[in-house]
């Protein structure tokens, strides 16, 4: 949950480092390693979150995300 409230916050455009900031603090993970996710499987999560829940609008939807525009979310962000 952290994670992608860090990415959906950058794709929004919002201060994703401030939220991933207070997080580290309080002690949650924010990072695939501290969850022991790969790389790709966090990938595909992102890609495949709209499917999750069909009618309901997140930002994954408005930016149409792909595996390339995750992977580049989750490397800006600092998550993976």
């Amino acid at each position: 949950m952290a994670i992608g409230t860090i990415v959906a916050t950058y794709l929004r455009g919002g201060d994703y480092k401030r939220i991933a900031s207070f997080l580290k603090i309080t002690g949650v993970p924010v990072t695939g390693r501290e969850l022991g996710v790969p790389e790709e499987k966090m990938v595909e999560a992102l890609v495949y979150a709209p499917k999750t829940r069909p009618g309901r609008f997140t930002i994954l939807e408005d930016v149409k995300i792909d595996k390339k525009m995750a992977r580049d979310a989750l490397i800006k962000t600092g998550v993976i």
